[in-house]
């Protein structure tokens, strides 16, 4: 079911609370790796396999001081979510989900104006960076078309780190970036 709606004026946005915890996790976990994720054109599902994120991480996220969940919010209800995590001058910019039965809306577009519009007003650094499974193409070429950069930067896809297992062989993570203009 795809929902039909007024994207830019409909979300309401606040940073996540220790009681968006389990909205969170489910709404990661559904638009990463979940069977309705695979409705989105965002999944991972036939590339990683176990869940994306789990609810100690996303409270020790919440307890970090260098970090933020931003949540886009319909109806009460958690739609977006997105960590931020500031290193020195670089936001680092992950766990970017959109419910997948809203997806193909511009909520994600949308979103992605207001996290940029937050990160200069709040956290001023110098770029954001992010990281995107090499494999997924059109994921690589929605963020280039939103005047991300590749980086030239590959890493190998971390098995270690409770993030999902690869089902693909030779998975890897590549890093892109977007320099935030200053007044």
């Amino acid at each position: 079911m795809v929902v039909e709606l007024n994207h830019s004026s409909l979300m309401s946005f606040r940073r996540a609370k220790v009681e968006d915890v389990k909205q969170i996790v489910d709404l990661v976990n559904s638009a990463y790796r979940g069977t309705a994720g695979t409705r989105g054109w965002t999944h991972e599902a036939d590339i990683v396999a176990g869940s994306r994120t789990s609810a100690n991480e996303i409270t020790a996220i919440l307890e970090d001081s260098n970090s933020v969940i931003l949540i886009g919010e319909l109806n009460n209800v958690i739609e977006s979510c997105v960590h931020l995590h500031k290193s020195g001058d670089d936001i680092h910019l992950g766990m970017l989900a959109v419910n997948p039965h809203l997806q193909g809306n511009g909520i994600g577009k949308s979103f992605l104006k207001k996290i940029e519009n937050y990160c200069k007003q709040n956290l001023q650094g110098e770029r954001i960076v992010l990281t995107v499974v090499s494999q997924r193409s059109e994921l690589i070429q929605y963020y280039e078309r939103r005047g991300y950069q590749r980086t030239g930067y590959f890493d190998s896809y971390p098995s270690d780190q409770k993030v999902g297992t690869a089902i693909v062989r030779e998975l890897t993570l590549e890093t892109m970036a977007k320099n935030l203009n200053w007044p």
